[in-house]
């Protein structure tokens, strides 16, 4: 058995029946790196201490078989009056010291903190800090590696730096990563697969693209990036059934539809284009600098608010459009 597998694990706190987790169903291989990602309080935590057996499961299944799972160290736990050197050699056994001592330094260099061995922890930067954690964990040889927020105290660059650095090792030994974040970028930029939570459930579990350009609900799909969400309403014209929505009409496709409820639909802010032959008129009331692009906001007199990108500040007043096709299709409301 080369994964942890959850099969509707549920995990209630106090006798107020608080949900910690509820009917987890998920699937962990080695050599690929999960994201666990939601709003606070949602399961990630929970999942991650179920799976390590820092606290039991109400109900449910966990299969993990032998396999060796180690979530990554603190800084609390390095000692700084110690040596890089002193502080790991703690981790191994000394029945083959000079082949855990070859195991050091492999490590180190790939770090690149090799000239640091010597010196005591009190003297490094904070990202040599990091480093050594996480090469202290790394020595215990695990099959899957845990973390819970362990760059969140890191300025971006040296946060993407380290990042990089460990998960291509990984990738490397096939070592198997379950990391908790609220990172969403860095989470859809290095990420095998995303894990969507809310209130205890997973709402998708797919790749960072699936993710984005597929989500499976408005949950999902409002967690990544600005978005729209459009809600329409069937209506029949010259014979034909068709969407109707504040700003378009769409045809509805050969298949017959549930007429009882509102079509709703995700469109993501890049997908919409200023048009000054056949757009939609409106102001625009808010326009805020994003770096590479703005992000704007439009209000119209007759439909509700959108957010659109733009690489340079517009002008008060715009008009802006949309291709039908840029529209994803949720469950309807």
């Amino acid at each position: 058995m080369s994964a942890i597998i959850l099969k509707n694990v549920t995990k209630l706190y106090d006798s107020r029946g608080i949900t910690g987790v509820r009917d987890l169903c998920a699937e962990f291989h080695k050599g690929k790196l999960y994201s666990l990602v939601g709003p606070s309080g949602c399961g990630k935590t929970t999942s991650l201490k179920l799976i390590l057996g820092e606290i039991q499961k109400d109900s449910g299944y966990i299969e993990k078989s032998e396999l060796n799972i180690v979530k990554l160290n603190q800084s609390k736990e390095l000692n700084d009056k110690q040596t890089v050197f002193e502080n790991l050699k703690t981790v191994g056994t000394q029945s083959k010291p000079e082949q855990f001592e070859l195991q050091i330094r492999y490590w180190l260099e790939h770090f690149e903190i090799t000239n640091e061995i010597n010196n005591p922890i009190s003297t490094l930067s904070e990202g040599q800090k990091q480093r050594v954690h996480l090469i202290k964990s790394l020595l215990f040889n695990p099959d899957f590696l845990l973390l819970d927020e362990p760059f969140g105290h890191l300025d971006f660059k040296l946060r993407k730096e380290i990042m990089g650095q460990l998960f291509k090792q990984l990738k490397e030994k096939q070592i198997g990563v379950i990391w908790v974040t609220h990172d969403l970028k860095n989470a859809m930029a290095f990420s095998d697969e995303i894990l969507v939570m809310n209130h205890g459930k997973i709402e998708q579990q797919a790749t960072p693209y699936e993710i984005y350009f597929h989500p499976k609900n408005i949950v999902v799909a409002q967690f990544f990036g600005e978005c729209n969400i459009i809600v329409g309403k069937y209506e029949m014209k010259n014979n034909t059934t068709q969407i109707k929505t504040p700003y378009i009409n769409i045809s509805c496709s050969k298949d017959s539809p549930q007429q009882t409820l509102s079509p709703c639909f995700l469109l993501r802010a890049e997908k919409i284009f200023i048009d000054t032959n056949s757009g939609l008129k409106g102001r625009v009331k808010a326009s805020l600098f994003q770096g590479s692009h703005y992000l704007n906001s439009i209000e119209f007199e007759t439909a509700p608010d959108l957010w659109f990108q733009t690489a340079e500040k517009p002008e008060e007043f715009v008009a802006i459009n949309f291709k039908a096709s840029d529209l994803i299709k949720l469950p309807a409301l």
